[in-house]
Order: C-alpha cells, then sequence, then structure tokens
C-alpha cells in the first residue's frame, strides 16, 4: 500500500477522523502516538476496507472489540487505500464505513474509472497480511488455530479446503437420503403392515406347494397365467398415473412480480417481456407441453383399463369353467390353493419390493463410499501441501532460532481427532463400557488407533480384528498401557453392527438407528494435527506473551506480502523485541512492505523505521519522517516510555559495529 486516507462527514460528531492522509514507506512503517490517538482504528478502517470483517469470526475473543472500536471511530468516514499492484499499477480501494454491512468496498483506477472488482480478496492481486491487537497470541491458543494459521501462508489451500467442505456437504445430502431409505426399509416389517408378509415366505411356498398337486396345477395354469397379467396391468397403470402432471401447479415465468418491482419504468419493461423475450407465449407452450404429456398418459390408461376388462371377463370364464369341470371335494381344495397362491403372491410381491429397496440402500451406500474415498485421498493431498510449507517456513524462521530461542514446528497426518474422540466418548455409540473413566479410555483408544473412516468400516465389515490397539496413556501423573484385545474389539463390534442377515432369503435388515449412528461417525471431520514448540514446549500450553513470540517470527517471515499489525510487543517480553524482533525486521524489510502500530520504542528504533507516523490524541498526524528526523527522535522520547533507552542501545550497537570494522581494516 502506497497511501491511505479517511475523511469524516463533515459536522457529523460520530467521526473520529475529520481528513487523515498517511504515506507509507516501501519498507517499514511505523504509526505511534498516545493512547487514544487512532492508531488500533487506523488497523480496523484498513480490515473493513479490505474485507476482511467477513472473517472475524475466525477471532471470536476479539470480534466484538473489534466490531465496538469501527463503530466509535469509523461513522459517517468514509476509507481510501492507493494499493501498488505487483505490475507497479495502482488502484484505489475505498469504502464508506457501514456498520450494517460487512463489506462495502469499490476498487477505482487512478483517473476514477470504477472496475468490475467485486471482492478485494478473492481477486488476489492485493495480498495483504493484517493482525489486530491480541490476534497474534489468540492464532496461538490451540492446535486449531494454529493449522488455520499455517494454511494462510499456502496459495493451493484455499481450493483444497473449498472443495474438502463441498465433500462434506455432499456426503451430508447423501446421509439425509441414506436415512430416507432406511425408514422405507424400516416400513417393511411393521408389525401392523402387510408388507411384511414377505418374512413368511418360505412358509407360504411350502404351504402352497403341498396344494398344488399335479392335477390342480394343470387345471390352473391358464387362471394363474391371467392373474399375473392383471396383477402386471394394474401396477403398470398406477405407474403412469403416478406421472400425471398437475397444469395449475407447473412453473412457469411469473414476469408480471417482475413487473411490479418496475414501478415508474413497467411500461417499457412490460414491452421488453412481451416484444423482446416473448415470455407470455413461452408460458402458454410451457402448458401446452404439459398437457400434450398428460393427454399421452390418458391415452395409455385408457389402453390399459380396456385390456384389464378384458382380461377380468377371461378370469371370470376360466374360473367358471374349474369349478364346474372339478368335483364337490375338489372344489374345497381349490379355494385352499388359491388362498395359499394368494398369500404366495403377496408375500413375492413383497420380497420383490424390499428387496428393490435394499438395492436402492445398496446403491446409496455405494455413492457414500466413493464420497469418502475422495476425502481420504484429498486428506492426503492436503497434508503433503501443508508438509512442503512446514519444511518452507522452518527454514524460514532458523535466522531467529538460538540456544535460549528456538521454534519448532509438527504437524501430524490426521492427528486431529478430537471431534471423533468427543463423539465416541459422549456414548454415542455402545462401547462396552458405562464407567465414564472407561469409557473415556476406550475412546482415547479407538480415536488414536484410526481415523472415523477406518473405524466405521471396520463395524460395518464386522471385522473387529482391526480395533485391536495399545497405547500409554498418561493417568494421576502416571503412564499406563491400555489396549484393546479381540475379546473387547468383538464386543464393540457386536454392540454396534447395524444389520441382521435373514438367512432363509439371503438378504439383509438394517437397524436403521445403529445404522444412522455409524453414518454419521463415518462422516465426523478430522484434519492434520499442527502445532507449534517454543523451546520444545508447545505454545498452546504457554503464556500469552510466549504464544505471541512464537507466532510473531512465523507470521512475519513467511509471505511477501504487505503485513500489517497493531501492537505486537504488548505480550512480547524485552528480550524478543529487542533481539528477535531486530533480526525479523532486519531480514524482511528490504523485501516486503511492514506497517506496524506500536507504543514500544525498540521496535521502530531496532527495526530503522523509514517512515514514522506520529499521531495526536485528536487522530490527527502531527509529524511524519524517519527515524533519523531529530524531530521524530524528540517525538519519540516525548511520547514513548523508554524512547531514551531505545536510542542509547542503537548508539551502543552502532558503536560496537562501527569498532569492529574499523579493527577489521586495521588488520
Amino acid at each position: 500500500m502506497s497511501a491511505y486516507r479517511i475523511i469524516g462527514q463533515d459536522g457529523n460528531l460520530q467521526a473520529f477522523f475529520r481528513e487523515i492522509v498517511i504515506g507509507f514507506s516501501d519498507n517499514l512503517t511505523c504509526i505511534i502516538g498516545p493512547r487514544g490517538s487512532g492508531k488500533s482504528a487506523i488497523i480496523d478502517a484498513i480490515r473493513y476496507a479490505m474485507g476482511y470483517n467477513r472473517t472475524l469470526n475466525e477471532i471470536p475473543k476479539v470480534k466484538q472489540q473489534i466490531v465496538d472500536r469501527q463503530s466509535h471511530t469509523l461513522q459517517a468516514s468514509r476509507i481510501e487505500l492507493l494499493y501498488e499492484k505487483r505490475d507497479m499499477t495502482q488502484h484505489v480501494i475505498t469504502s464508506t464505513y457501514d456498520q450494517k454491512e460487512l463489506y462495502s468496498t469499490v476498487v477505482f483506477d487512478t483517473d476514477g474509472t470504477k472496475l468490475n472488482i467485486a471482492d478485494v480478496e478473492a481477486a488476489g492481486d492485493y495480498p495483504l497480511k493484517l493482525y489486530g491487537w491480541n490476534e497474534l497470541e489468540l492464532l496461538g491458543e490451540d492446535p486449531k488455530s494454529q493449522r488455520e494459521s499455517l494454511d494462510r501462508f499456502v496459495l493451493e489451500l484455499p481450493a483444497l479446503k473449498t472443495k474438502k467442505t463441498q465433500l462434506y456437504s455432499k456426503i451430508s445430502a447423501n446421509l439425509k437420503e441414506c436415512i430416507d431409505q432406511l425408514i422405507n426399509l424400516e416400513k417393511f416389517f411393521s408389525p401392523s403392515s402387510q408388507q411384511n408378509s414377505f418374512l413368511r415366505l418360505k412358509e407360504f411356498e411350502k404351504e402352497f406347494n403341498s396344494l398344488n398337486t399335479t392335477e390342480i396345477q394343470s387345471k390352473f395354469a391358464s387362471l394363474d397365467e391371467t392373474n399375473k397379467r392383471i396383477s402386471f396391468l394394474s401396477l403398470l397403470k398406477s405407474e403412469i398415473e403416478s406421472f400425471k402432471i398437475d397444469s395449475q401447479s407447473v412453473r412457469i415465468i411469473d414476469f408480471e412480480s417482475i413487473l411490479v418491482k418496475c414501478e415508474s419504468e413497467q411500461s417499457w419493461c412490460q414491452s421488453f417481456l412481451e416484444s423482446r423475450l416473448q415470455l407470455p407465449s413461452v408460458n402458454d407452450n410451457i402448458r401446452k407441453h404439459v398437457n400434450e404429456f398428460n393427454a399421452v398418459l390418458s391415452t395409455n390408461v385408457e389402453i390399459i383399463d380396456a385390456e384389464l376388462l378384458i382380461l377380468q371377463k377371461a378370469q371370470a370364464a376360466i374360473s367358471k369353467e374349474i369349478h364346474n369341470s372339478i368335483g364337490e371335494q375338489q372344489v374345497i381344495t381349490a379355494e385352499l390353493r388359491n388362498n395359499a397362491k394368494r398369500r404366495l403372491d403377496s408375500a413375492q410381491e413383497q420380497f420383490a419390493k424390499y428387496k428393490a429397496e435394499v438395492k436402492k440402500a445398496d446403491q446409496l451406500f455405494q455413492s457414500r463410499k466413493v464420497i469418502l474415498q475422495e476425502i481420504v485421498d484429498l486428506n492426503k493431498l492436503i497434508f503433503a501441501t501443508r508438509n512442503r510449507e512446514k519444511d518452507t517456513i522452518t527454514s524460514k524462521i532458523s535466522i531467529i532460532n538460538e540456544n535460549t530461542y528456538c521454534i519448532t514446528l509438527c504437524l501430524n497426518q490426521e492427528g486431529d481427532r478430537s471431534e471423533f474422540f468427543s463423539t465416541l466418548e459422549s456414548n454415542s455409540l455402545a462401547l462396552a463400557f458405562d464407567h465414564q473413566r472407561k469409557k473415556k479410555r476406550l475412546a482415547y483408544l479407538i480415536s488414536d488407533k484410526m481415523t472415523p473412516i477406518e473405524f466405521a468400516t471396520a463395524i460395518l465389515r464386522n471385522e473387529p480384528e482391526l480395533l485391536i490397539h495399545k497405547t500409554i496413556i498418561t493417568e494421576n501423573q502416571n503412564n499406563e498401557e491400555y489396549s484393546i484385545d479381540l475379546e473387547m474389539a468383538n464386543r464393540i463390534v457386536s454392540a454396534n453392527i447395524p444389520y441382521e442377515n435373514i438367512s432363509d432369503l439371503n438378504v439383509r435388515r438394517y437397524d436403521r438407528e445403529k445404522m444412522e449412528r455409524i453414518l454419521k461417525i463415518q462422516q465426523i471431520n478430522f484434519d492434520d494435527e499442527f502445532y507449534i514448540l517454543l523451546n520444545g514446549k508447545a505454545i498452546q500450553h504457554c503464556s500469552p506473551g510466549q504464544r505471541c513470540s512464537a507466532m510473531l517470527p512465523i507470521v512475519t517471515l513467511t509471505s511477501d506480502a504487505p503485513i500489517i499489525i497493531d501492537q505486537p510487543e504488548d505480550n512480547l517480553d524485552n528480550r524478543l523485541v529487542s533481539k528477535a524482533v531486530f533480526k525479523i525486521l532486519s531480514k524482511l524489510k528490504e523485501t516486503r512492505q511492514i506497517i506496524v502500530a506500536t507504543h514500544n520504542p525498540n521496535i521502530l528504533v531496532s527495526g530503522d523505521a523509514e517512515q514514522v507516523v506520529v499521531l495526536n490524541s485528536e487522530g490527527k498526524v502531527a509529524n511524519y519522517g524517519s527515524i533519523d528526523d531529530p524531530d521524530i527522535v524528540q517525538d519519540v522520547i516525548e511520547i514513548m516510555e523508554g524512547g531514551k533507552e531505545a536510542f542509547a542501545k542503537r548508539q551502543k550497537r552502532y558503536s560496537q559495529q562501527l569498532g569492529k570494522n574499523i579493527n577489521m581494516r586495521l588488520r
């Protein structure tokens, strides 16, 4: 960014800034001033103009602080940023602050022509890393936020993570379809339903075969054939009628409601719709084709009805002939045989329907397996991408590592299974234990051994041996080895397997509740585990200052985009400010733009700031210039506590370096 400007509305007392213009150095710019002078407000304004308010949910602990500051200092204000792109062209990013809008940014070229850029962040031409007050410390608060901070530096990851989100949305949609299908299957087993008759299919077959003697079979062959045809046509008629379309419910183009919105231009709009687009005739054609389609279906139903009438007459004639041709004793047998045949036919029909519904369920489960494999493959790609960036970051931050201050990065593939562990611990699955401690231990053993997808696969395949596992667990400060043996694995699988085989019919019956739990387990999100170590200790277990000390080198050394930080020193110890920060700034300022709002003199003095902007208590620029400017030196000494000492350290350091150079020359 080359320059920054805020204009407050004339006469509006809510506008903190009346008009403030700041020019930024290509290297290091430091914004200083007394408390309440608007240092953080300037950074909040840049955040708003760049559209970063849309991601404030990622930092919930400071979200409200930022929103409140913006509402107090940016009301009735217009923000302008002059941004020089990599190709050296300059654009003006403008935004009028509106508390009710997360994004209101428009981009112009320097001639004032509006550019067709809907989103400055998504465009990718205006890279910027911005960290508000306390954000660095919060980034290191837990492994998840540390992983998210790593991801921000990897250009390929947004697209990969978007694809992962889409896959999880896809599998959630599949879950709904699976549950609906399991409900359909469940209806076949309702005690009050005729649909469960197929469960007695073998019994009905045996009963019918005992009554269907060779003599009876020969006499009823013609009737059975006619009955099958009648059954076929009845089903066909029902299916065709289900496709008829109600012409009143067909969706057409509602141009009338569009016209209402035209208001004063209604006459022109109506003329355009009717003469240019001919929408009314389009709607007429839609209705016409619907009516034609229904007419074809009605003709087919009439043909079927006529054929059914013929078959029903034939059915009556054949039945009469059979009764006349057999003796009275055989009539009883024939009627019993007919009853058995109806029961068998009904059971066979229901069994065919059940198998068709099972096939639909199997197709949904197979689609689900494809999506799950895509997730597994994508996770591997994401890990490989992160791992490359981790190695790059490790190399870059090595310049500040020393014996007493060493940062290392840990990345474990698919190691973040916290959500999986929580689900298991909450007893959503039967884990063979009711005791809370044992249940927690078992949940840990399972989630330590496998991913949610792998666990669900072991259950669905009925492969308990996949669950066998042993590991060391620390309890009450003691390390103990715990394990899942084959007996325990069998108990877990048998308690949770969501189906049983109906052996005489060679088909499965699903337990909907258990199956739903397993399917939900499958789609629990899991990710790589990433965390940062400071002197061998994970920073999520460190103090806020230590967390900030570890995050600062990473966010500053791992990107070539301009970086803005608000008061990074608040949680840093002075040793880091004077040593690590000096190394960082010395390394970075020649290759990227750095803007820091600070009240610690060591940052601008040690960093040898090319531009120091001094604000007064009214939010106006009181002075500006390089750190070598005598007036700026005086401002630093007067405004910033420890300013004189910072300059003394600088003088001493430069004198020592100068002495070394002279000695080397004398040699």
